[in-house]
């Protein structure tokens, strides 16, 4: 079938646990109810989105995982202000995400597979997060990142270190 000109979209109800669509890889949005749509998995089975809970102290923004079967789990318990991005490893088993607080950039990678958050070092990165992309092996992501400037730098995710690969002032990109 060819693609049609106009949006495709797809509806999650979280209420039925049911996709309105079968495959909603090649949608161009993704909408929940009482949720904000981030990503969909690369195998097209899983998506994630952030929803507000309003605490004592802040309104924030925790991340859940929705897959097609309707079962939703959460997968950030602590408080966060807003979740600027997040991107599916390549082989889906990371899920790297950015949540900004109050101008702050902090980065995480979410293991499915140990069910365990990996924080990575600010005082390293730094808090000023301009692109992101994995390794074609998920086992790397390519961060511009620093404090005022943005530098291109490198997280390994099995020994948790990052590597700064260029000490000359990068251009902003957008390579979430």
């Amino acid at each position: 079938k060819e693609a049609s000109s106009e949006r495709e979209y797809c509806v999650f109800a979280i209420h039925t646990g049911k996709w309105l669509k079968p495959s909603f890889s090649t949608c161009a949005n993704v909408f929940f109810a009482d949720g904000r749509p981030l990503c969909i998995s690369n195998d097209d089975t899983k998506a994630i989105f952030a929803r507000k809970e309003v605490s004592d102290k802040y309104d924030t923004e925790r991340l859940f995982v929705v897959d097609k079967n309707g079962s939703i789990k959460k997968l950030t318990e602590y408080e966060t202000t807003s979740i600027a991005f997040a991107k599916f490893s390549p082989d889906d088993k990371y899920l790297l995400y950015v949540e900004q607080i109050e101008g702050t950039m902090l980065a995480s990678v979410y293991s499915f597979e140990q069910n365990s958050i990996i924080s990575i070092d600010a005082d390293i990165l730094g808090t000023l997060i301009t692109g992101a992309a994995w390794s074609s092996g998920s086992d790397a992501i390519y961060f511009m990142a620093g404090v005022d400037i943005p530098y291109l730098s490198k997280f390994d995710i099995a020994s948790q270190s990052i590597t700064k690969l260029s000490d000359k002032e990068q251009i902003e990109t957008d390579i979430y």
